[in-house]
């Protein structure tokens, strides 16, 4: 990780290894979560076969489309990501370059790249162009929207805090929406396509706090869930 804050793994992503095939009332038996190996994503299918979905060997943090049609993942980059705090000697080799987002087609194997690294621009506000920088993306935060229309992320950006982006499947087109520790999109309920966000902020005196906090997925706050992981599973228990 480029920035160090703990981030709330998304209850979108998937683990690191294969599940079994889960068998539903009907006898079908449905595939199970795509995972990482070896830089490479694979699937367990419905048939209980192991599918190797990419085979570039950089290739981490798959996370399933709402439909199970697509797999998003984070491929890096043969460029090197920027870092708005410099260069810490413990990052070496890979974990100097920067992410991208890619999604491939389950049916076909067809892949797309969504979002392509980008610096920031040399001229112009700092914050702003942090903001529209694509760095190095959280493991774990890709969430796809309820409708699997958009998908949202973290890129590395501040000391304290990542930016939270979101990528439409459709355009490719990527919008920054605020700044964030974590992200974890509320599937369904009352609050159904809204997310659930950490964010690192500052008393009006002195300290800070790492408040989780219920938005839009344009960012307007909507009120805060709380300050523990309890608070928020409770939250999740009472509106999903």
């Amino acid at each position: 990780m480029l920035f160090t804050l703990a981030s709330l793994v998304c209850a979108c992503s998937a683990d690191a290894q294969p599940e079994a095939a889960t068998t539903h009332a009907a006898g079908r038996t449905r595939s199970s979560a795509p995972f990482a190996k070896q830089g490479n994503i694979f699937l367990k299918n419905a048939a209980g076969k192991v599918v190797q979905l990419t085979t570039s060997g950089k290739d981490r943090s798959p996370t399933r489309s709402p439909d199970r049609r697509n797999v998003a993942f984070i491929r890096k980059s043969a460029k090197e990501a920027y870092l708005s705090f410099g260069r810490a000697p413990e990052y070496q080799g890979d974990d100097l370059l920067a992410d991208q987002i890619w999604l491939v087609d389950t049916k076909t194997g067809k892949e797309k790249m969504l979002v392509e690294d980008r610096p920031p621009g040399v001229k112009g506000n700092v914050t702003r162009e942090l903001e529209r920088t694509i760095a190095a993306i959280e493991d774990d935060s890709l969430c796809f929207s309820p409708d699997g229309a958009e998908l949202y992320f973290i890129s590395s950006a501040w000391v304290t805090s990542g930016a939270l982006h979101v990528v439409n499947l459709r355009t490719s087109r990527t919008r920054f929406i605020t700044a964030a520790l974590s992200v974890e999109v509320v599937p369904s309920g009352k609050y159904a396509g809204n997310l659930i966000v950490q964010q690192h902020r500052h008393f009006l005196c002195t300290g800070t706090y790492n408040w989780w906090w219920l938005m839009t997925p344009k960012g307007r706050e909507i009120g805060p869930i709380g300050e523990s992981a309890e608070q928020v599973k409770n939250f999740k228990k009472t509106y999903h």
